[in-house]
């Protein structure tokens, strides 16, 4: 949804991706870091992060998770990135570029979704510069003078009292807007490089998605795990981190840095070097067949966004086995304003962002004759 204009404290991010040419045998943090840290405790820290509201945001603006994050990428593209010249490369024609291109910014966003956490994608925009203009997150291909493969400037602003996935409401910075930058000059240059390194077109368009994946992760918040200070649930660094998305601050620690950072396993946040030369290239192959998000990154996104299980029970917003006159009564107001509340997903059983009559009906049933065992 377009933005209001807003008083706003700006936060840009010099997106050093990691991809092409930073996804390397190297030594590197793990675990994640934020997009801004501020804090007197780890606590602190955690809960005061930038984060996308669950609700409108406080501010009039109307952005937030209710209605998913809309995202317009730019008209042009795929070809402002190189399809045409990838259609030269590698003898496809440009009109399977172009779907694969799309397909590949996709699959960006989608490597971020939860319940909880979701995009919504418009091709063709109409995306606007600048972080508060144009669609909640707006993506361009453009050429920067910069060494960085991107750059990402979101829009935040501090609230006394923002509404989290879990149903908490705490103070800290709510993320209203952000563009995602990706520089083509670097782009075309990495494309080039990989096409003479014999790089499949599939591990071409792998590099590509966690590019994008990468400056999404700044989008929703999360910073370099290699630049600043960085949370963990222990002191491995390549384990999943379980997150309780009850208490999803608890057990979080500050990392250790590792001095072994298998490529393969390196997360999608990490930010490494704007210069590789061609050797170090080669250990992209293994990280690229799989450019899915690392342990690290489903930890950061999951202490940001935590998603409650859904309870088995049609309304049960809070899981304790039985549907309330208060649960009826919210999720006809959900249905009046056409959001789902991200802290009551019960309500919504299909999924689907809206609560309707059926599933009204289905929620008082269970009100009136109790919740199956």
């Amino acid at each position: 949804m377009p933005h209001s204009p807003l008083s706003r404290r700006a936060a840009a991010s010099a997106g050093l991706v990691a991809a092409l040419s930073s996804l390397l045998w190297a030594p590197g943090a793990q675990a994640f870091s934020l997009f801004a840290d501020h804090g007197d405790t780890v606590v602190q820290r955690l809960a005061s992060a930038p984060r996308w509201s669950a609700e409108p945001d406080p501010f009039g603006g109307g952005t937030g998770l209710h209605d998913r994050i809309q995202v317009a990428i730019d008209a042009g593209f795929g070809d402002a990135v190189g399809a045409a010249r990838v259609s030269e490369l590698y003898g496809v024609s440009k009109a399977e570029v172009d779907a694969l291109v799309e397909q590949t910014v996709r699959r960006a966003f989608a490597a971020w979704e939860n319940p909880v956490l979701r995009f919504e994608l418009h091709f063709g925009g109409p995306a606007v510069e600048g972080a508060t203009q144009g669609m909640e997150i707006d993506l361009f291909a453009r050429a920067l003078d910069s060494t960085y493969f991107g750059v990402t400037d979101a829009s935040i602003l501090p609230a006394a009292a923002r509404l989290l996935t879990n149903g908490e409401r705490l103070p800290g910075d709510v993320i209203t807007g952000a563009d995602v930058h990706i520089n083509v000059t670097r782009l075309q240059s990495g494309i080039e490089l990989l096409a003479q390194l014999k790089f499949t077109l599939p591990q071409l368009a792998s590099a590509l998605q966690i590019l994008i994946a990468h400056e999404v992760g700044h989008a929703i918040g999360l910073g370099h795990p290699n630049d600043n200070p960085f949370f963990d649930t222990d002191t491995d660094s390549y384990d999943v981190m379980p997150i309780d998305p009850r208490q999803p601050f608890a057990g979080l620690m500050l990392s250790s840095i590792p001095l072994d950072t298998p490529g393969a396993q390196l997360p999608i946040m990490w930010g490494g070097l704007s210069q590789a030369d061609p050797q170090d290239l080669l250990g992209l192959a293994e990280r690229l067949a799989d450019p899915s998000l690392a342990n690290d990154d489903r930890g950061g996104r999951d202490v940001l966004y935590p998603a409650l299980a859904v309870p088995s029970c049609d309304g049960d917003c809070d899981g304790d086995g039985a549907v309330t006159i208060a649960e009826l009564t919210g999720g006809v107001a959900v249905a009046l304003n056409g959001d789902v509340p991200l802290s009551c997903l019960a309500l919504d059983r299909d999924g689907d962002g809206a609560v309707r009559i059926d599933e009204l009906l289905r929620a008082v049933a269970a009100a009136l004759g109790g919740c199956a065992a």
